[in-house]
C-alpha cells in the first residue's frame, strides 16, 4: 500500500505532504521571534545567506529535511509559548 512517503534511492514525499509540511513550518516560524528565524536559517538555508526571507528558506529546503524541521519548529513554538 502506497502511503505517499517511501524510502527508495532517497526520501520521497508526495506533493500534498510536501506542501502541508512547508505550510506548517512557515506558520510555526511566523509565531517565533527573529532570533529563532536566524537559527533556522543557519541550519536550513542552502546558501547560508541569513538575509533571505524565512519563507524562501522553507521553500528551498530539501524534502528530506521537512519532517525534522517541522518537529523542531513545533517544539520551539511550544517552548516560546511557555515563556509568556
Amino acid at each position: 500500500m502506497e502511503l505517499g512517503i517511501r524510502e527508495s534511492t532517497g526520501f520521497e514525499m508526495n506533493n500534498k505532504l510536501r506542501n502541508f509540511a512547508r505550510s506548517e513550518i512557515k506558520k510555526g516560524l511566523h509565531k517565533l521571534p527573529e532570533r529563532c528565524h536566524v537559527l533556522f536559517k543557519r541550519m536550513y538555508s542552502r546558501d547560508g545567506d541569513l538575509s533571505t526571507d524565512i519563507d524562501i528558506v522553507v521553500d528551498r529546503m530539501p524534502v528530506s529535511k521537512l519532517d525534522w524541521a517541522m518537529q523542531q519548529v513545533d517544539r520551539s513554538v511550544e517552548i516560546e509559548g511557555n515563556k509568556v
